[in-house]
Order: structure tokens, then sequence, then C-alpha cells
């Protein structure tokens, strides 16, 4: 160790005058090394640490010399008579047969001192055994060779004495039985637990290489220190080395020899190092299991975990509650609202009942009044029926009755003109479908020429077809069979409305309809493009017309346009078609709700019945069955 000296002052000189100087110069700083021995180095290790300054190292050191001192001075404690099987211990088999702590009298039947004993009191035993047992002593009582106990007191001196062989000594002391299982156990069923838990720290403790160990705690111990100390001890970092029971080396052995017995004694220490190190194990685990601190935590966590259950068990409860009232609410909610609906609905079929009638009166008013045309213009009366009717039928009730007043009072076909307009200003219908009421269009040519009449040269009249009345004929002819009333007049009739245009007569409509049975092959490439035509567009959907009947005086045959024979189903259309396959998606066989099923069908699919849809879709099931069977014959 190199360290620079503190600058000196010089020795007082005196001068070439004689004159003595008490103070020169001051010297040169030089360096010195100090080795690390002496007292001066185990004062400095010392302070260091223990981490004390000099004034507190001095005090310390002062108290243990006066202590020390006062042990010295009072030994009086360990002069006591040795048992007389100590006196004849042989000193050439000490390791055998010397119990070290017993020859300096540190084991007493009131004091058990053993491993406790502090230096200055091995020291003061030793001083008192020695003059009691020195061989000069002996002399002078005329046992001149008896030293041999003497020799016993020097090796327990050297062993006790000296730290590192008393390390070696107490960690294999015969006279202190390690704790087992077993004997904790024993010692539990008698003893209170902290008792022995402390009883077992202390012991085992003294081979702890850390200043201490934590505190084991009471009852009121938190769990989080209670786990800290047995997770220290599970841990347990031992000193712990077995090397006093090393078979020593004899004299004259050679050199492999000697590396076998070392090879020997190393393995012999790892192997009482584990079993120790298990048994240290078994003692904790017997420990842990006895602790009452942790029966408490366990009982405190199931308490809490009852709590948290019967809490989830609360929220659960109040959630399936809460879920009855909202189901409760939804079913008053739902009954409210079908209600409601069957109230409208009412309401509904009242309007519409209550518009039927007034339609009736509306049109038994026309008809005792001839529709206020000549009787004789057939064609003129049936136009204006179904014209009537198409203007009814887009119209409210309130502004039907409005309008049976008006034609009530006028008792004249100008009624009709306000109103006409009004509907074909809102788009719900084109003027050609209404012609004959609109205002300008009321007076009719009576004399007009019947287009039933043939022409001058013998042959019907006749101007081109477009493809609207191409798709309406074929619509017609299926929509109006063979045995309708005045079948082909009802045609021309239903085809002029829907169309707009002039209305062809019957001799032209057969011809056409003749035409078109006896296949595109008679037709001219126009009518066969127009037929083309008429085919792709004969899916539109054509708004039927409600029938109309005439009664009017002299007239005793029906002009009436009737609905197909009730044996005769009315054709489906892609668009019922699809309306009937949502509604039975919206309305499932598993369905539950308000209102009868067939009928919420049949409100989706306007212009058909409940009848009409079940029929359907019995008549769709058939068809899947009969494919299926197909299917499977093949």
């Amino acid at each position: 160790m190199v360290v620079k000296a503190l600058m000196e002052l010089s020795h007082p000189r005196q001068d070439s005058k004689g004159v003595t100087h008490a103070c020169a110069s001051l010297s040169e700083p030089r360096l010195l090394e100090l080795q690390a021995v002496g007292p001066a180095y185990l004062a400095h290790w010392r302070r260091q640490r223990w981490k004390r300054t000099f004034t507190e190292d001095e005090k310390q050191q002062t108290e243990l010399d006066v202590s020390e001192a006062e042990i010295t001075e009072d030994d009086s404690e360990f002069d006591h008579e040795e048992d007389p099987a100590l006196l004849r211990l042989d000193p050439k088999e000490w390791k055998a047969s010397i119990e070290e702590y017993a020859a300096l009298t540190l084991v007493q039947p009131w004091r058990v001192l053993r491993y406790k004993a502090t230096r200055h009191q091995i020291k003061a035993a030793h001083r008192r055994k020695v003059l009691r047992h020195h061989p000069d002593k002996k002399a002078a009582s005329g046992n001149v060779n008896d030293d041999a106990f003497f020799k016993c007191i020097q090796k327990a001196y050297e062993t006790l004495y000296d730290p590192l062989k008393r390390r070696q000594y107490d960690s294999v002391d015969p006279r202190v039985d390690d704790y087992n299982a077993q004997g904790v156990n024993n010692m539990l069923s008698k003893q209170n637990f902290f008792e022995v838990l402390k009883a077992v720290c202390e012991l085992e403790g003294r081979f702890l290489k850390a200043d201490n160990f934590p505190d084991p705690g009471t009852m009121e111990t938190s769990k989080r220190d209670v786990e800290s100390f047995y997770d220290f001890w599970y841990n347990f970092d031992s000193w712990r080395t077995f090397e006093y029971l090393d078979k020593e080396e004899q004299e004259g052995e050679n050199r492999d020899d000697k590396r076998y017995i070392e090879k020997k004694n190393k393995t012999e220490r790892a192997r009482r190092k584990k079993e120790d190190n298990a048994r240290l194990r078994q003692v904790i685990d017997t420990l842990l299991a006895a602790d009452p601190r942790l029966k408490k935590f366990k009982e405190e966590e199931k308490a809490q975990r009852e709590a948290k259950r019967q809490a989830k068990s609360a929220q659960m409860e109040a959630a399936k509650k809460k879920e009855e009232e909202d189901r409760k609410r939804k079913r008053a909610e739902a009954e409210k609202a079908a209600q409601e609906s069957a109230e409208a609905k009412r309401l509904r079929e009242q309007q519409k009942q209550q518009a039927r009638k007034e339609k009736k009166a509306l049109r038994q008013f026309a008809s005792d009044h001839h529709y206020f045309v000549n009787a004789s213009d057939k064609q003129t009366v049936i136009r204006m029926m179904a014209e009537l009717d198409l203007l009814l039928d887009k119209m409210s009730l309130d502004d039907i009755q409005m309008l049976r007043k008006d034609v009530e009072a006028n008792k004249s076909k100008e009624a009709f003109g306000p109103w006409a307009k009004k509907v074909t200003d809102s788009g719900q219908l084109r003027p050609s479908q209404v012609a004959s009421l609109l205002p300008g269009n009321i007076s009719f040519n009576e004399s007009s020429t019947n287009q039933d009449q043939p022409a001058d040269d013998g042959q019907t009249k006749s101007r081109d077809w477009t493809p609207e009345e191409f798709s309406l004929l074929i619509k017609a002819v299926k929509k109006f069979p063979g045995g309708t009333g005045r079948r082909w007049e009802v045609i021309a009739q239903y085809i002029s409305v829907h169309s707009g245009q002039e209305q062809r007569s019957s001799d032209e409509l057969i011809a056409k309809s003749k035409t078109l049975k006896q296949g595109a092959a008679q037709l001219a490439d126009e009518e066969k493009t127009k037929l083309q035509h008429a085919k792709k567009t004969e899916k539109v959907d054509i708004e039927d017309v409600p029938t109309l009947r005439y009664d009017g005086p002299g007239t005793t045959e029906s002009t009436e346009i009737p609905a197909p024979p009730a044996s005769i189903p009315r054709p489906w259309s892609p668009t019922s078609q699809s309306n009937l396959e949502k509604a039975l998606k919206t309305y499932p066989p598993s369905y539950k709700g308000p209102g009868d099923r067939w009928e919420l069908i049949a409100e989706n699919v306007p212009g058909r019945t409940k009848k009409e849809c079940k029929l359907r879709v019995k008549y769709l099931a058939d068809q899947v069955k009969a494919q299926k069977a197909a299917r499977a014959a093949k």
C-alpha cells in the first residue's frame, strides 16, 4: 500500500551568527509504502468493516478492553471440578474423545454456553484450567507425568479460540442435536407454535452467512411478511461445511493416496451438505403446515371468495330481474303495438268498407243516370266505367265523399273533371287513362265511328301494334280465359285502358290472337321483333282493372269485366312471387308474434288473399317434392 506521508517540520537550527531559529521550512512530501499488517491496519479494517469513525472505534475498543479485563479478573465461574471421565481423556485421540466445550468447563448443568460462548469466555475458561492443571503446578504436588488432561485443554483451546476451527467444530457439534421433522412435530404437540418456531430459527440461524434472519413474527404479521419469511428459509444459505469430520491424512502416505483422501472428503462433505439441506427443508415444511397464520389467511381468502361469489350472485340476480322486467316491458309493448296494429287495421278496414260503400253509391248514382251519356253508346259507357274505377282507386275516402256530393249536386259528367285533373297532376294516373273524365274532354262524339264496324272495302281497319299492346294482349288472354262474358270487348277495354291507345275492335284482337297462336313463322319481320319484345316485357307488372257492371235501362246483358273463375287460379307475377317469398322469410312457421301468420303474409303481397297465398305455397311445395322424387328415381 502506497500513501503520501504528511509534511514534517525540520529540527531547529542555528544560523552562522549563532541565532537559533525555532521554525524552519517544511520538508518535501514523500511516498511511504505501508504493509497490510499490524495493529494499525487491523484498526483501519475494523473501522471500514463497521463504518466507524476514529473516535467511535477508539471508544468501542476501550469498552471491550474493560469488559475483557473484568472477565479475566472474574473467571471464578469456570473454576469447577471436572468430571473424572474428562481427566482420563487420551490427547492422541482428541478428535474422537475430546469434547472441547466440556474440557473448558463451558458446559454446566445450570448453563450450557457451547456455540453461544464468546471468545473472552473461552479465554477466561482456558486461563482458569491452565492455572489448575498446568504440569509445573502438578509437579509441585508430586504428579510429574500427569499432563494428559492439560494437553486436552490445549487442544480444546486451539480449536475453540480459532474462529475458523471453531466454525468447523460447531457445524458438527455432537452435543447439539439438529432438528428434524419428527422432533418438530413432537415439540408442536407440547409447546406453542411461535416458541418452537423461534427455537428452530435460533438454532439453525447460527449457520447463516448473513448477519441476521427475518423475524418469525406473530399472529398479526401480514401475509406478505410471512411468505417472505418462509421464502428466506427455503433459500437458506448456510456456511456449514462438515470439514471437521474429514478423514485425516496419515504420515508416510504418497501423493496419490493424499489426493484420493482429499477427493473422498470432498464427496462426503457434499453428501452431508445435501442431506442437511433436505433435513432443513423438511423442518420448514412441517412448520409451514402447522403455521396458524396460514390457516387464518386461507379462511380470510375463503371469506373473500364467498363475498365475491355472493356479490356476483346478487349481481346476476339483479341482471336476471332486470332482464325479466325488460321482457315484461317488451311483451307489454308488443301487446300494445299489436293492439294498436289491430286497431289501425280495424280502422283501415272500416275506411275501406266506407270507401267501398261510397264507391258503390257513386257507381250506382252514375249507373242510374246512364253515366251521363247516351245509353246507346255502349263503348263510351264501358270506357267511362273503367276510367271511373281507376279514378276512385286513387282517391281518398274524403275525396270520394266530396266527389259523390258534387256529382249528386250537379248530376253531370262535369263534376268528375276537377278531380280527374287533380289525380293526373299528382302523377298517380296518366291523362290518357282518364281522358274522358278530364275537363275539355267531357263531350264525346256520340256519332263517332264504331271501331268494331268493318271498313268500306270489307276489311277491318288496322294500325301498327306497339310492344306494350303485344304484352297486354298476351296477359289479357291469360287473365280472361274462354267462357268469360263479352270476353273480347273486355280484353279490348283492358288493353286500351292500360296502354292509353285507341281501343281496338274485337275482330282485330281475335285475328291477332290467332296469328300469335299459329306461330311466329307467319309474322312479318317487324312483327317478329315486336312479339319477341312483348315476350320479354311480359313480366312487367300490369295494374288489374276492377270489375264494372252497367245496368242501364233497356240493357239486360251484363257488361261486367269479370275476374277469373274461382276454379282457375290467377297467375302469379314475379313481383307477387318475390313479395310472397319475402313475407315467408319475415313470418316463418316458428312465428309466435301477434296476429295470424297467413293474414300478415297476405298483407305483404298486394292483391292476394290469405287463401291464394296458402294455395301458392302448397303448389310450390308439391313442385319441389316432385323434382326430388324424379331425381331419386334416376
